[in-house]
Parts: C-alpha cells; sequence; structure tokens
C-alpha cells in the first residue's frame, strides 16, 4: 500500500495540483497533445501505455500481491537494501519534479506547446540540468524497478528512458527555434542532464 500512496501523492502534485495552478494562473491549458504519426505523436502515446503500465503494476503490488509473481520478479534483487535505495530514487525525483515545476512557473507544459511559446527558463535546477523534470521521469521508473524488481517493471524504465530521450530532443528542437542564440548558450553551459 505504501507504494500505491507514494504514487497517488505523486500524481496528485506534480499532475492535478500542478495543472490546476498553472490553469488559474494562466488560462492555458499545460498539457499539450501531440499528435500525427511523427516522433512526436509517438513518443506521446507511447509514454502514456508506460504510465498506464505504471499504474498496473502499483495496483497489482497494492491489491493482488498474489499475482506479483506473474511479472517475472527478479528475486536476486529483492533485498532491503535494494528496496530502500529504490524508496530513495522515487523520494528524490518527487521533489525535483515538484522544484523543478514550481521554478518554470508559467512556463511549464506537458509537451510541446508551439501556440503559447514560454521564456526559457534558467534559474534553480535548471541552472544544473536542462531536463530536471525529465530526470525525476528517469528516476521515478528506476525507483519503481528498484523497488519492485521484475520483468515488467525492467521494460517499463527501458521504454520510459528510450522515450524520454526522444521527447527531451524534440523539445531541445522546439527550444533552439523559438530562443535561438539565447538556447543554444544555455545548451553550452548547462549539460542536458547532470
Amino acid at each position: 500500500m505504501e507504494l500505491l500512496g507514494f504514487f497517488l501523492i505523486h500524481i496528485s502534485l506534480t499532475v492535478v495540483l500542478r495543472y490546476g495552478i498553472f490553469l488559474l494562473q494562466t488560462g492555458i491549458n499545460p498539457m499539450v497533445q501531440a499528435r500525427g504519426h511523427g516522433a512526436a505523436g509517438y513518443a506521446d502515446r507511447a509514454m502514456k501505455a508506460v504510465f498506464v503500465g505504471m499504474a498496473v503494476v502499483v495496483h497489482i503490488h497494492a491489491f493482488a500481491p498474489e499475482h506479483m509473481p506473474h511479472l517475472a520478479p527478479f528475486s536476486q534483487l529483492e533485498h532491503t537494501i535494494v528496496a530502500r535505495l529504490g524508496w530513495a530514487c522515487l523520494f528524490v525525483s518527487l521533489a525535483c519534479t515538484v522544484a523543478a515545476q514550481t521554478q518554470m512557473g508559467k512556463a511549464w507544459r506537458i509537451g510541446i506547446d508551439t501556440q503559447a511559446p514560454a521564456e526559457l527558463v534558467r534559474k534553480g535546477l535548471f541552472r544544473f540540468s536542462r531536463n530536471p523534470i525529465h530526470l525525476g521521469t528517469r528516476l521515478t521508473l528506476l525507483g519503481l524497478f528498484l523497488v519492485v524488481p521484475n520483468a515488467v517493471t525492467l521494460a517499463l524504465m527501458v521504454a520510459a528512458e528510450l522515450l524520454v530521450q526522444i521527447q527531451v530532443r524534440l523539445e531541445e528542437d522546439h527550444l533552439a527555434q523559438v530562443h535561438g542564440d539565447e538556447y543554444t548558450e544555455y545548451a553550452t553551459t548547462v549539460r542536458r542532464w547532470l
């Protein structure tokens, strides 16, 4: 139940609350849907599938633990130290994501907003990483895998890693087009991840 509780808090803080605050402040829907058959559309749909997969695993873990063996557990990783490391990743990812979203303020979006481009954020965590929210996503999937090490959580982590790499490059191309030299200078002084 702890894992389910964590993810409910995570979704409440990073999606529901952030969405509501942003909508009240700007009147703009921050959830930008990528359409079409290109890389952005594919990455958007595939990442939604990863999140559904995460929800299924967390619900099985909470409500039907007797079915966890069907997810092909890695018993050699089922250790207290590994689980604690996973929980540390989960809490760090939540803290980083909430902090980065707050620091983005009115520039925060889920997806690439070509209709209402936002300012380039360079403060807070963005001084150390160009993508702290995506870094948080990567840590969340790693944390889930370490807490519940099995073939399904490993597959979700690998899929998310590939999708985040695609999404980050699409966003960087967009930011370079919108902000030009300012973004180029930022990208040369701040690393993509850390």
